[in-house]
């Protein structure tokens, strides 16, 4: 696994192995998990703009998804996020078993680790919404004011 690092382009964290609807899937899962509304927001403009419907978005932010392996890849994108890293070995295991590959795997930690950073560039920073503004599903953050 440690070999496929290489293949990820550390300014995108992404690399050959997932497509754009997947990594805007993994986008909306951590960004809704960090309660980021300007990072919903902008991750649901582009996921339309990646062929999802509004029914797949609003799965993927609730950590699911309508296809098999896309609900593997975001269960394991919102553990790694929720559990900043350490999933478990029954985490890890259902993700390959659902047929992500190491280079899969790879891409998605890459993924949540530079959604994590742009997460809180929006929250920090409190950046305007410039897309059409999607209201979060969990409680309002701590500083929402």
């Amino acid at each position: 696994m440690m070999s496929r690092i290489s293949t990820v382009d550390p300014n995108t964290a992404t690399g050959d192995a997932l497509d754009k609807a997947t990594q805007e899937r993994i986008a909306l899962a951590v960004a809704e998990s960090n309660a980021c509304q300007y990072c919903v927001s902008a991750h649901t403009a582009i996921g339309r703009r990646a062929g999802l419907s509004n029914e797949e978005m609003l799965l993927n932010r609730q950590g699911a998804s309508g296809d098999a392996k896309a609900a593997a890849a975001v269960a394991f994108a919102r553990a790694l996020n929720e559990n900043v890293g350490e999933v478990t070995t029954a985490e890890l295991e259902a993700a390959r078993a659902a047929g992500l590959s190491a280079a899969e795997l790879v891409e998605i930690i890459a993924a949540v680790a530079l959604n994590i950073y742009t997460n809180i560039i929006g929250k920090a920073t409190r950046l305007d919404i410039d897309f059409p503004k999607v209201e979060l599903l969990g409680a309002p953050s701590r500083r929402a004011a």
